[in-house]
C-alpha cells in the first residue's frame, strides 16, 4: 500500500477490514510518525464530535441570497451592454461599408467586411482572454471599478480614431 492510503485509513470513519486494520498496524510498527498521528487523530476526534456545530450570524443567508441576486443581476447587465456595444458597432460598420462610396467593387467590400470579421474574432478572443486574466489576478471588481476600466479601455480606440481622423483628412499637420 502506498503511504496516502494509510493516512486515508487513519481519518476514514468507515469501519476497517481485518487485513486492512493489520495492514495498517503493521506500517505504524516501523512509522512512528504515523503512529503519532494515529493517536493525536484518536483523541481529537472525540472532542470534534463533542463541540458545538457553530451557527452563522442571523441573517446570514439572506444576506447572502440578496448579494448574489445583486451580482448575478450586474453580471447580466454588463453582459447585455457588452452584447449591444457590440451589435451597435457592427451595425455601423456594415452601414459605413455599405455607404462608402469610394470602394470600386463589391469584392473589395466583401474582402474588407471579411477582414474586419476576422479582426472582430481575434479581439473577442483578446477580450476573453484578458477578462479571464483580470478575474483571476484582481478577483470581484465592484461595478464602479468595472466602469472606469470599461470607460479607459473604450477611450482608447476612440482617441486613437480620433487622432488618425485629424492626420488623415489634413494630411499629417496637427492644427
Amino acid at each position: 500500500m502506498k503511504p496516502q492510503q494509510f493516512d486515508d485509513m487513519i481519518f476514514s470513519d468507515e469501519k476497517l477490514s481485518e487485513e486492512e486494520k493489520r495492514a495498517l498496524e503493521a506500517h505504524m510498527k516501523t512509522n512512528p510518525e504515523l503512529l503519532r498521528l494515529y493517536k493525536s487523530w484518536g483523541n481529537l476526534k472525540p472532542r470534534l464530535a463533542e463541540s458545538e456545530m457553530l451557527a452563522p450570524r442571523p441573517g446570514f443567508t439572506r444576506r447572502w441570497q440578496t448579494r448574489w441576486a445583486h451580482e448575478q443581476a450586474q453580471a447580466t447587465r454588463r453582459r447585455a451592454i457588452l452584447a449591444a456595444s457590440l451589435f451597435g458597432g457592427l451595425a455601423l460598420l456594415i452601414l459605413a461599408i455599405y455607404i462608402q462610396p469610394s470602394l470600386p467593387s463589391l469584392d473589395e467590400t466583401k474582402n474588407i467586411f471579411v477582414s474586419f470579421l476576422n479582426q472582430v474574432a481575434a479581439w473577442l478572443a483578446l477580450l476573453r482572454i484578458s477578462t479571464d486574466v483580470a478575474n483571476s489576478l484582481l478577483g470581484k471588481l465592484p461595478g464602479p471599478a468595472w466602469a472606469a476600466l470599461s470607460a479607459a479601455i473604450l477611450g482608447l480606440p476612440l482617441a486613437w480614431l480620433a487622432l488618425y481622423r485629424e492626420f488623415a483628412l489634413n494630411k499629417g499637420t496637427i492644427l
